[in-house]
């Protein structure tokens, strides 16, 4: 009888299969931050290219209006409490694609912009989610960002529907705001930005230099309305949002002013809350000339503050 020729077949041992399991663990180890680091990437460069767009939308709108557009204003119209006033984000609109919005604006105000015909918070042209505050626009948030598109940190029952957010705020200037309360200001605001809540600033009006003056800057601050204090208002996004008028003064929503390195954790009060990012070590800025950069939260505060201000012959270098 004849026997078979063919050589039997060597089973993995279980201290072999246990190595080869180990070595795969290591190399999904050392891959998986790449792979995060990558998408990390690559949402920053998303929030870039965003924050591009607006630099152009603010120059197109230059272009348009012989100005920059305002930011929320900062003076209450007599009589008309838990209103808004929509600033920069609403008068961008046509020049991001968004005319349509723009249009819609329009119909519930004869002027969304002006102090005069402010909004009441709970007005929306429908019920539901289709409603027009709760489209999130792209251009405005950031890839990376942990406040969520629809921002459901507004819950208050008088609200007629949740608010889309913003991720990006103007730079106003340098001086504290002091508020008494949720309730009251002092309107001591600045006008030293180009990001000004009250009046027009010209590109000629920059004589600091528009490649040295912060207009637009990152802003992910997710305390929220119900947060127990200041920060709560400080941290509300919603793009809709120029300025708040609650009870005795305007709440400055869409821009802020720089007092606090880029990061800086505390206790602020509504636009003194410092610009920040989910990006690490740092966040982007657009510059008077459109351009993006990158500042490092180890920017010196002194470079930040001088950046901040159009006019007040600093000499920038080395940022």
């Amino acid at each position: 009888m004849a026997t078979s020729s063919r050589p039997a077949v060597r089973a993995f041992t279980l201290v072999e299969l246990l190595v080869v399991i180990a070595i795969i663990g290591v190399l999904v180890s050392l891959l998986l931050p790449a792979v995060q680091q990558a998408r990390e990437a690559a949402r920053r460069t998303q929030c870039s290219n965003n924050l591009k767009q607006l630099g152009l939308a603010f120059h197109n709108y230059h272009d348009m209006h012989t100005m920059f557009p305002l930011g929320g204003p900062g003076g209450p119209p007599p009589g008309a409490p838990n209103h808004y006033v929509i600033g920069w984000t609403g008068r961008i609109l046509p020049e991001i694609d968004r005319g349509a919005l723009y249009d819609e604006l329009h119909k519930l105000t004869p002027n969304p912009f002006n102090e005069i015909n402010p909004i009441r918070y709970d007005t929306s042209p429908s019920n539901g989610t289709d409603s027009m505050w709760s489209r999130p626009i792209a251009t405005f948030l950031c890839p990376s960002s942990t406040i969520a598109p629809i921002n459901t940190k507004l819950t208050s029952p008088t609200y007629a529907n949740q608010h889309s957010s913003l991720h990006y705020r103007g730079v106003a200037g340098t001086n504290d705001v002091d508020f008494d309360d949720a309730g009251g200001s002092t309107r001591a605001f600045s006008t030293a930005g180009i990001m000004i809540p009250e009046g027009s600033v010209r590109s000629s009006d920059v004589s600091d230099g528009l490649t040295k003056t912060l207009m637009l800057g990152e802003t992910s601050t997710d305390e929220g309305w119900n947060s127990g204090d200041q920060n709560g208002w400080g941290g509300i996004q919603p793009w809709t949002w120029g300025s708040y008028y609650y009870s005795t003064g305007w709440l400055q929503v869409d821009h802020k002013y720089i007092q606090y390195p880029i990061g800086y954790t505390g206790d602020f009060a509504y636009s003194n809350t410092p610009f920040r990012s989910p990006h690490s070590n740092g966040a982007q800025f657009v510059m008077g000339d459109g351009s993006v950069v990158y500042l490092s939260s180890s920017t010196d505060l002194a470079t930040l503050k001088a950046m901040a201000t159009r006019a007040n012959n600093e000499i920038v270098e080395g940022y």
